[in-house]
């Protein structure tokens, strides 16, 4: 994987790219944007190339410290997100990740530290994170993203290099589901659907064209809906984590209400909006 997985990103992805080059990226850096754009994507890119044998200015992709960091056991890459069930990164795990980049390096050079995402640590969790910001190791990069930068402290927010990430065009999105399987039908409906993030289709694990055609067919089968079908999509089993289905069950709801906004307009004599591939809306 590259940079060149990132759709839709050229500015940010550009200014990253030269930044490495140059030699001159910032010891922290906050990737700012919608969910689901590619920011965490772009962090891994960037710590890829930093922990590379052959980098920090790129990544060879083929040695061993680049598969470590692809998979997620290198031991100067160092990720904090919240834990399972909650919605919120704590104090004490900032506290655990600070002593940790105060430490030297294990494999190589350098360290870095993705927290993601950064607007979901508490006020005291970024309170601590201040120091390390402030004087940060010289071996160390620390990056931090967020959907929602207003939650972040203006401490916190000054002492990082924004990079800004934007909402994804509808023909950018439906180009990527084109080319990952989606039918051209299928793809425009969930391009119009995603509202600019490819992550919020991601929270059906690659099955969305699927499960939208299944959803809208059930809405309108004759003699009414498929209340358990839908009752089953809405409620999933497994061991998703809440925020996980909370999202994903969100999304269905809006499949739902566009369902609804096409049979208004097709009983009012205009043509649907969203779901123009599914027979009966």
């Amino acid at each position: 994987m590259s940079f060149d997985a990132i759709v839709g990103q050229d500015r940010a992805v550009s200014f990253l790219k030269d930044s490495l080059a140059r030699g001159r990226l910032a010891h922290a850096l906050l990737l700012a944007g919608p969910r689901g754009v590619g920011k965490r994507l772009a962090a891994l890119q960037v710590v890829r190339a930093l922990l590379c044998s052959q980098g920090p200015r790129s990544a060879c992709g083929a040695c061993p410290s680049c598969h470590r960091v692809d998979v997620g056991t290198h031991g100067d890459l160092f990720i904090l997100e919240p834990a399972q069930d909650s919605r919120s990164i704590k104090i004490d795990e900032v506290r655990v990740l600070a002593a940790a980049l105060a430490e030297s390096p294990m494999e190589g050079e350098r360290k870095a530290a993705i927290i993601d995402p950064a607007d979901s640590m508490t006020v005291d969790a970024q309170n601590c994170l201040l120091k390390t910001l402030e004087e940060p190791p010289a071996d160390t990069t620390i990056l931090l993203t967020a959907a929602n930068t207003d939650l972040l402290l203006a401490t916190v927010r000054s002492r990082c290099r924004r990079v800004s990430f934007a909402p994804l065009g509808e023909a950018v999105i439906r180009e990527h589901l084109e080319a990952r399987g989606e039918s051209a039908e299928s793809a425009a409906a969930l391009a119009r659907l995603a509202r600019g993030s490819l992550g919020r289709l991601e929270e059906f694990s690659g099955a969305a064209g699927r499960e939208r055609s299944e959803l809208v067919e059930a809405l309108g089968a004759p003699g009414g809906a498929n209340v358990e079908l839908i009752g089953r999509m809405l409620s999933p089993g497994g061991r998703q984590a809440s925020s996980q289905r909370r999202r994903r069950a969100l999304f269905l709801l809006e499949i739902m209400h566009s369902f609804v906004v096409d049979c208004l307009r097709r009983s009012a004599g205009a043509a649907a909006q969203t779901n123009l591939d599914v027979e009966g809306v």
